[in-house]
């Protein structure tokens, strides 16, 4: 048992230190890479007036020269780099259709630290391998330590979630709420007590001020503990699941809308359901374009672009998607269902995001290979759960489709089929793969032994 135990640590340190290099190496490349680099401007705007002592304000001039500037020069510029950056003048509210968290967090960094991305830039990194750490212990948790093990090894290798902690942006942050969500659910199969669904709900409720991607968690975590342990226990877990999300992200965030726009829920959903209608050709003006739009909706109101509210084009937009889906329900349905298969092919991409001609180009071969392996996901997935939960058992298998699933609802219909908003439902998709590698090598020792004897 103690060899075992030794050869366990051994392994998830070895992952570490493997995961480590993978990173750093990646970082070398990607420390400005321009990705998403509008919204970082943005943030970055936000994490500045902050520092003012204006943390609810932003400088649109200043995010837009920004902007400029970062498209002129094809990477992130740092705002201690950029003249405007310590002489903004904060005057707007911050954007109702996003939540400044990420902005708060550069804050944290910029009020000790030069106003530079590398340092939360290397402090993702550092949290990436952490989460190494967190797999591994919640594949132990959940079936064996050789799965737990496995599942850290693909997790240190597996290159999305790598690229993502190297980059100036909150994406990753998404990775890392479900896996420390998870991570405490694994701690539910064996506890008598509540703290593992208090910890998730307090992880995704505070997370969410940065990458709101799992509200459905709320209801979908209870359902599957249903399943595994009863309706008693899975109301229990719906209660402080919505608990902590009503206290620390709906009601601040109702609180926060209403000083700045003076209604408690201000929601992008009619931009979002717009563009997601208007991925494909379509006799009805849709298209999958913020400025689009935007347009539209200006010439609705008869009123210049500049002078449109986020909230009245948000109204416009979802009238018109009503008025359509009344008019034409079998549109809607199509675009469902070609949207859903998008979903679960990873859609549209480039090669992870990753820039082949900043020195990566040797590796174009193994991230093509990587990317039509993504596009498998959701079989391998299936696949995998199939296996382990036969050797496992079902129900406790299934609470790792709580996260993916969520993730699949939400953005299935209101939002543009882009892969990064569907990276964080892979995450469990690693304990099926690592549990199905187990019970086929089980199998064929089994097998062997059979023969031998």
């Amino acid at each position: 048992m103690r060899y075992f135990k030794s050869a366990y640590l051994f392994s998830i340190s070895l992952a570490v230190v493997v995961g480590a290099g993978l990173r750093f190496w990646l970082f070398s490349g990607l420390n400005h890479h321009y990705y998403q680099g509008g919204t970082l401007a943005w943030h970055a705007s936000h994490a500045l007036s902050i520092l003012q002592g204006r943390p609810l304000l932003v400088d649109p001039g200043f995010v837009k020269s920004l902007q400029e500037a970062q498209l002129l020069s094809n990477r992130i510029i740092d705002p201690q780099d950029f003249p405007l950056g310590l002489k903004q003048n904060p005057i707007s509210p911050w954007p109702s259709t996003d939540v400044p968290g990420y902005g708060f967090i550069l804050s944290a960094f910029w009020f000790l630290l030069p106003k530079r991305y590398i340092f939360i830039q290397i402090f993702q990194i550092l949290l990436d391998l952490l989460s190494i750490i967190l797999i591994a212990e919640t594949g132990k948790r959940f079936f064996n330590r050789t799965i737990g093990g496995i599942s850290s090894w693909l997790y240190a290798l597996w290159p999305i979630p790598a690229a993502f902690s190297c980059i100036a942006h909150r994406d990753y942050w998404g990775i890392f709420g479900i896996i420390l969500a998870v991570f405490f659910l694994a701690f539910l199969l064996k506890s008598r007590t509540w703290l593992p669904v208090l910890g998730a709900g307090v992880s995704l409720a505070v997370l969410s001020w940065i990458r709101p991607v799992w509200t459905g968690m709320m209801l979908f975590i209870p359902v599957f503990i249903w399943v595994d342990q009863g309706w008693g226990r899975a109301w229990r877990a719906f209660s402080i699941l919505a608990t902590c999300f009503l206290v620390l992200f709906f009601l601040p965030l109702s609180l926060m809308n209403l000083k700045l726009h003076n209604r408690p829920f201000v929601s992008p959903v009619g931009l979002f359901l717009w563009e997601s209608l208007g991925e494909d050709k379509n006799p009805y003006g849709f298209s999958a374009s913020d400025s689009d739009a935007w347009e539209y909706a200006s010439s609705v109101k008869g009123i210049p672009p500049d002078s449109l509210e986020i909230t009245e084009a948000n109204e416009i937009l979802l009238q018109r998607v009503i008025e359509v889906g009344r008019k034409d329900p079998g549109f809607i349905t199509k675009s469902l269902l070609i949207r859903g298969w998008r979903i679960l092919t990873l859609g549209y991409s480039i090669i992870l995001f990753l820039p082949v001609e900043k020195g990566l180009t040797h590796w174009e071969f193994p991230f093509m290979l990587m990317r039509y392996l993504h596009k498998l996901s959701w079989l391998l997935a299936l696949v995998g759960f199939i296996l382990t939960g036969a050797s496992f058992g079902y129900r406790k298998t299934a609470l790792l489709w709580a996260p993916s699933l969520s993730i699949f609802f939400v953005f299935w219909p209101t939002r543009f089929t882009d892969p990064r908003f569907f990276f964080y439902a892979l995450f469990p998709f690693l304990f099926f793969v690592s549990g199905a590698v187990w019970v086929v090598y089980k199998g064929i020792k089994f097998y062997e032994n059979k023969n031998k004897s």
